[in-house]
């Protein structure tokens, strides 16, 4: 049986099913569909004035929920659009499904569904990753594909322990390490701290928020989603465990005296970490931070057992210096409507790709100071 929920109370008395299913389901595990990371998405993004309502799909089977479209409706440029549930702060959209041997059928079904009961102008299916549950749906179905990039990751599992999963790095890469640690050491006592849940967990989120907020600003970047208000919230919310709902957030931050040298907000689900906020102190490139976190971070994930270390997208030199492959991640669009039809394809297929292909093109130092006077030019991208 298909079923709408678009009621926020509908949602909250999924809680307990959604999390049995999502402990069951999937063969990639995305932090992004667990209850706890959409009931916070909810409370921060979700209400009165926002233009984007609840429109999601659940499946049963005898009673068993075995399906679950994190999907909301709203309004762009005059027009509807049906998408995931989790902008801006969702790295990667899927849905939730239970294996069995007609899951693709299953899918079909609501796929089929959303297209007649929900009326929408298109359907746009960002971040979708190649070994995503509804990918071979999508390929299936010949859904246009609007943008492509890939998620660099690190295969833990490949070694016995993180020492011997190290010795596939060079000789002058371990010496560079220890180059950098012996530097920063000389300016102050350094530590790793690493927090899952509590007080100090937000505190820690929100400053290194604000360090990133400072970096993209030295770098001329602008992030729709870091610049809106209620990703800080959001974050903190998820990081200090407001609700008692898991996401399996990790907060980690590299210091050195009191200042904060790196600091990363990563979400673990099963045998997967993925590194969602990035950021290092741009007053410590000499020391190399970057460096010196991700491989702490690496063996960090390694002692507590995880075998996939996932960077996610856009795919990035820096991160395939550490990688061992990708995965394909592409973002969908279907039109049901010639608005809908003149949006996906001349701007979504045709004209976003062009203009962030413009943006990068910009020196970084003349992008910062045009971004002071025109932040929306790199919103584009």
């Amino acid at each position: 049986m298909l079923e709408l929920v678009t009621d926020r109370a509908e949602f909250d008395a999924l809680a307990e099913e959604w999390a049995e299913l999502y402990d069951r389901s999937g063969a990639f595990s995305n932090p992004f569909l667990s209850f706890g990371w959409c009931w916070n998405w909810c409370n921060h993004f979700l209400g009165e004035g926002s233009g984007t309502e609840l429109c999601i799909l659940t499946g049963r089977r005898f009673g068993r929920l075995v399906m679950v479209w994190p999907m909301v409706r709203q309004r762009v440029f005059g027009m509807t659009n049906l998408t995931w549930l989790g902008a801006p702060v969702s790295q990667y959209g899927d849905v939730l499904a239970e294996k069995s041997s007609d899951d693709l059928e299953l899918l079909e079904m609501g796929w089929d569904y959303l297209r007649r009961e929900v009326s929408a102008d298109f359907i746009s299916l960002g971040r979708v990753r190649d070994d995503g549950t509804i990918t071979p749906l999508l390929k299936k179905l010949g859904v246009q594909v609007t943008r492509q990039d890939s998620a660099p990751y690190v295969d833990l599992a490949s070694a016995d322990s993180f020492d011997a999963y190290a010795e596939r790095y060079s000789s002058r890469h371990r010496k560079k390490r220890r180059r950098s640690l012996r530097q920063l050491e000389e300016k102050g006592v350094v530590n790793h701290a690493f927090h899952y849940d509590g007080a100090e967990a937000r505190v820690l989120t929100e400053r290194i928020i604000e360090m990133k907020h400072r970096w993209l600003k030295e770098k001329g970047i602008v992030s729709s989603g870091l610049s809106d208000q209620r990703t800080t919230a959001f974050f903190a919310d998820v990081a200090e465990g407001v609700g008692g709902y898991s996401t399996g957030c990790r907060v980690i931050a590299l210091t050195c005296g009191d200042e904060l040298v790196a600091g990363e907000i990563s979400f673990a689900s099963k045998d997967n970490v993925s590194g969602h906020i990035v950021v290092f102190n741009s007053d410590y490139d000499k020391q190399s931070p970057g460096l010196l976190m991700t491989e702490d971070n690496l063996r960090l994930c390694k002692e507590f057992g995880y075998e996939r270390y996932d960077f996610m997208g856009p795919c990035e030199q820096h991160k395939l210096d550490w990688a061992d492959g990708v995965v394909d991640m592409n973002d969908y669009a279907k039109a049901s409507s010639l608005r809908g039809y003149l949006w996906v394809n001349g701007y979504l297929g045709w004209g976003r790709p062009r203009l962030k292909k413009l943006v990068n093109s910009i020196p970084p130092g003349v992008r910062a100071r045009v971004a002071k006077l025109h932040p929306a030019l790199a919103r584009f991208a």
